[in-house]
């Protein structure tokens, strides 16, 4: 039976059945079991489910950053003071909101969850754009004109490997080290907005990336049984949110 439903394409475990929760309960509860137990499934869900999986997941991810911002605010209420992200200093102009809520949504979740999927095409072309963006960093001293083929070829290359490698399946290793890459990549992507701030402990910036460690999680269950796509979204709804949190706290 096990030969034939791997010759039929079949699948054959729970844990691998594309998702489509009937409820937000459900919805939230499929995500805290894939949490404790991160999967790869066989495929992703049907379109259409994507949108409503996705606002789902979004008042789970706006619900934990209202709880945040009211913790981090009774802090600063009892006479703490809190550490000052780069974020809160930027200007508030529709050119800062287009690159909050677009720009950096889209840069952050190719590097930190396009590959999630497992398949060579998006892991290949993430690692064609390092490569050329590597390689332009390090010829830029000579000259823009001199690093510029650089980033070009990485870009194409990338392009090329999308389009010859897809539809291809997700690799059986991958699916292996599934679970310590999905964390490697929620943790990763809360560790690098450390960057966000200039000064504090240890102990006192950790419990600071919380929403973005809470946003990786969810983006990267969304990405996986949804789609890339459903990751811009809730990325990019969740960087309006905040920037317009910050906004009204100057106003």
């Amino acid at each position: 039976m096990g030969s034939n439903s791997r010759m039929t394409g079949q699948i054959t475990s729970q844990s691998a059945q594309p998702l489509s929760a009937p409820s937000i309960r459900e919805e939230w509860s499929t995500a805290v079991a894939f949490w404790r137990r991160p999967a790869l499934p066989e495929q992703m869900s049907p379109l259409g489910a994507g949108w409503r999986a996705s606002l789902r997941l979004l008042v789970l991810d706006l619900l934990l950053l209202i709880a945040f911002v009211i913790a981090a605010t009774a802090v600063e209420v009892g006479g703490y003071k809190l550490p000052t992200s780069a974020n809160q200093e930027l200007p508030f102009t529709l050119g800062v909101f287009a690159l909050v809520v677009i720009v950096i949504p889209i840069a952050e979740e190719l590097a930190f969850r396009s590959w999630l999927s497992g398949q060579p095409g998006p892991i290949v072309a993430l690692a064609c754009v390092l490569a050329g963006g590597a390689l332009y960093w390090v010829v830029s001293g000579e000259g823009l004109l001199a690093a510029l083929p650089f980033l070009a070829c990485g870009i194409v290359g990338a392009a090329i490997a999308l389009i010859l490698m897809r539809g291809r399946p997700a690799m059986s290793w991958f699916r292996r080290w599934f679970p310590v890459l999905f964390w490697l990549s929620s943790v990763s992507f809360a560790l690098i907005h450390l960057y966000n701030y200039s000064e504090g402990a240890a102990v006192v910036l950790l419990p600071m990336l919380f929403p973005q460690l809470m946003l990786g999680m969810i983006a990267g269950y969304a990405r996986v049984h949804y789609g890339l796509m459903w990751a811009f979204f809730l990325h990019g709804a969740h960087n309006g949110f905040a920037f317009g949190v910050a906004w009204l706290s100057q106003v």
